[in-house]
């Protein structure tokens, strides 16, 4: 079995009332959209796999895992986001640091600033010394 092997169980492959035009709505085609989309999130055994491939491969057109392309841009832009949060909050860390007694205290405060839990932050502060090669405090 190979990695693309869930093409093959999708409900797009042989639905019975939709040709693989109906896969590819142009965008201003909201109701066309809509029905593929709702094949996808109620009859398809593949439709996170799906999603997922379409977001990591940057598909640009088309419905894949029950996503409109404006869709895949949406989440797309929020998981840049979410990259860049996580680079501004080690990069606070690294700069508060050196002034705290512990690590800990330097989480928290990184933790309040960026409203998440100081896990989360010790999360990403290991994340991004692994990726370095560092190791994590």
């Amino acid at each position: 079995m190979t990695d693309l092997d869930w093409q093959l169980r999708g409900a797009c492959r042989a639905h019975p009332d939709l040709d693989a035009d109906a896969w590819f709505p142009h965008e201003s085609d909201l109701a066309a959209a809509k029905t593929a989309t709702d094949v996808c999130r109620k009859d398809c055994a593949v439709v996170h796999a799906c999603a997922a491939w379409a977001l990591d491969h940057g598909e640009r057109s088309g419905i894949w895992g029950g996503l409109t392309a404006k869709d895949r841009r949406k989440i797309l832009r929020e998981r840049a986001k979410d990259v860049d949060r996580e680079t501004n909050a080690v990069a606070l860390y690294r700069k508060l640091r050196p002034g705290m007694r512990s690590d800990y205290q330097a989480h928290v405060a990184v933790a309040d600033a960026f409203r998440v839990h100081h896990r989360t932050v010790l999360k990403w502060v290991t994340a991004a010394a692994s990726h370095e090669g560092a190791p994590a405090t």
